[in-house]
């Protein structure tokens, strides 16, 4: 994206065009991508991973695990988005408003098109446009979300939404995902002991665990309650170093988010408790 010059307005043609095929090829190398990485959460009815963003938290890209039976209402982005199909079929439909856009509490959308992004297919959603998405068939779908601010910064809040294509209600977003909503990356520890055999730098924590029996490399690493999370002490002074961090799920997830808002935008999960 820093090479083609994106920004998050007055984009052109050209630009667009090579953002979504730079995605297109991410998206071809699905075994970035394993299931047992990224699993459907079901407690949330979906997965939603960060995958990484700019330290001002510009360019985010997130993997998104759906189901059939999952849709939502029009909604917004603050700036644009780009959906690329890893596997499945996520149907997108998207809208515009038709009214003149005068009021904030009243509206009325008109159907645009509707996109069907498969593998190999990319779609570009403007600032302006309402989009809903579902996807289709009995299958879980696998795409690549990139917006062009991350989904839990306060960009969001003020951005319109209606919770059906014909309600005329306009909704405006009050905050942000709830807490420990963003899934996290899952990592084995094979994964852990490979990089560190090859030298790779890498931060370990240990979350809120409860219990004595940790595998090594953790077993020395900092273990520490997640409101005692600190820079320097428990993590790498490098925050572009992946950090590693072992715990039960929601804890690792709000681990993560606060990890995000201290710079670290490379987080990953070891389940230590299913190892």
């Amino acid at each position: 994206m820093r090479a083609v010059g994106f920004q998050l307005d007055g984009n052109t043609q050209e630009q667009i065009d090579a953002a979504r095929d730079a995605f297109v090829e991410l998206a071809r190398e699905t075994h970035l991508f394993p299931e047992e990485q990224f699993p459907y959460l079901f407690e949330h009815r979906s997965g939603f991973y960060r995958i990484g963003e700019d330290a001002d938290h510009r360019n985010a890209l997130y993997v998104q695990v759906s189901t059939t039976h999952q849709a939502n209402g029009p909604h917004q982005h603050p700036y644009w988005a780009i959906i690329t199909g890893v596997r499945g079929n996520e149907i997108n439909v998207l809208y515009e408003r038709v009214d003149d856009g005068s009021s904030t509490t009243h509206g009325k959308l008109g159907n645009r098109r509707e996109e069907h992004v498969t593998t190999g297919r990319s779609l570009f959603i403007p600032k302006k446009d309402f989009h809903t998405i579902q996807v289709s068939e009995d299958e879980v779908g696998v795409h690549l979300h990139f917006y062009g601010v991350g989904a839990d910064t306060a960009a969001h809040r003020g951005v319109p939404r209606f919770s059906t294509p014909d309600s005329k209600d306009v909704i405006i977003n009050s905050g942000t995902p709830e807490p420990g909503r963003i899934g996290v990356q899952r990592v084995s520890l094979s994964d852990v002991e490979e990089a560190q055999r090859e030298g790779k730098p890498l931060g370990l924590l240990v979350v809120d665990f409860v219990g004595d029996a940790l595998p090594a490399p953790f077993a020395t690493a900092p273990r520490v309650e997640l409101e005692r999370i600190r820079v320097g002490a428990d993590l790498p002074a490098d925050v572009s170093t992946p950090v590693v961090v072992a715990g039960e799920g929601k804890a690792v997830r709000l681990a993560a988010e606060k990890l995000t808002r201290l710079g670290y935008f490379s987080t990953f999960w070891f389940d230590p408790y299913h190892a």
